[in-house]
């Protein structure tokens, strides 16, 4: 693995960071796997509680984030088994695990992210490419899960918030033994960012498979506009924007590598987000709010229910059955 630093300003050295960023992580990934090239490409975003709520919720931001690197997205709730997960893994080509409010330990969004990160590893290791990328509270989630402990009590406060830092791409502590599991499981090159009397991690990736994360939220810069106390001022500058595009163009870019699809056009489109666009809601006027736009689902996507088209052909099977018992008789 190549090292290689990233100590100058976005402006005059982003396009050869990229470069060697793309070129670094394309040839360490796809050399043990069977890739494909899918242009329907098709990712899940995970679902959590809103806090005090019955109801789930995906920021707009993350999805408009997919869709703008050419994805369609499909919601994923938390609450439910896991053959629900890997049923539905089998058929997206990624997922994206956002950020947000939830336990890390304990609860349906950490359920939901322990269940997510064993099955992306097993599917992973056993040929099939399923990338995942991690953001804010999520990267907090997948540290803790490669590090295999239940505790979230971190050594150190570090308090940086809106504010725009260059990335430092330094050695990884890999040589070092006093350091976790987790740096061991994770690639050779660490993104760090230094800030005040703080360097600390702020992007992650799998050494071996398409498992990213990110402190940040690549998606605030191009789509989120709110302003208030609790939002500081989010960069929307040509090169915030340039950066955030490259991360969701190279994360959807990574998922066009899965073929994996749903049974049909049908079974395809009753999983889209399009079918929740009435529950869309604008909270961008809310000073209390850090997000624009938000997916507020029913409290019916708490649980499986069938599917409308599965439900029609039992209902005509069984009309069908009970016609020829009675011509049978």
């Amino acid at each position: 693995m190549v090292e290689i630093r990233f100590r100058s300003n976005f402006g005059s050295n982003l396009s050869v960071w990229l470069f060697k960023f793309i070129s670094l992580t394309t040839l360490t990934l796809i050399s043990s796997y069977d890739c494909c090239q899918n242009d329907r490409v098709v990712v899940g975003v995970l679902a959590q509680f809103l806090h005090h709520s019955n109801r789930q919720y995906i920021a707009a931001s993350y999805v408009k984030q997919m869709e703008s690197s050419g994805a369609r997205v499909v919601p994923v709730f938390v609450g439910r088994n896991e053959e629900y997960y890997r049923n539905l893994m089998s058929k997206i080509n990624g997922i994206l695990l956002p950020g947000g409010g939830s336990p890390l330990t304990h609860g349906p969004y950490a359920d939901a992210m322990d269940k997510i990160i064993t099955i992306a590893l097993e599917m992973n290791q056993n040929g099939t490419y399923f990338p995942v990328w991690a953001t804010c509270l999520s990267f907090e989630k997948l540290i803790l899960n490669f590090m295999q402990t239940k505790n979230d009590q971190w050594k150190s406060m570090c308090h940086v918030q809106n504010i725009s830092l260059n990335l430092e791409i330094e050695k990884s502590v890999l040589d070092d033994p006093s350091q976790t599991k987790m740096f061991h499981e994770m690639n050779e090159t660490i993104p760090w960012n230094r800030f005040k009397n703080y360097t600390f991690v702020s992007t992650i990736e799998h050494i071996k498979f398409p498992i990213f994360g990110s402190a940040w939220h690549p998606e605030k810069s191009q789509f989120e506009f709110v302003v208030g106390a609790n939002v500081g001022n989010i960069n929307h500058d040509r090169w915030a924007i340039l950066a955030s595009q490259y991360f969701s163009n190279f994360f959807i870019n990574e998922c066009r590598k899965n073929c994996g699809h749903f049974v049909d056009k049908l079974e395809e489109s009753q999983h889209l987000i399009y079918n929740y666009v009435e529950y869309l809601e604008y909270i961008g006027n809310d000073p209390k709010s850090s997000i624009e736009e938000r997916y507020h689902f029913p409290e019916s996507c708490n649980k499986a229910h069938l599917n409308p088209f599965s439900f029609e052909m039992f209902k005509f099977l069984s009309f069908f059955v009970i016609i020829y018992n009675l011509f049978s008789l």
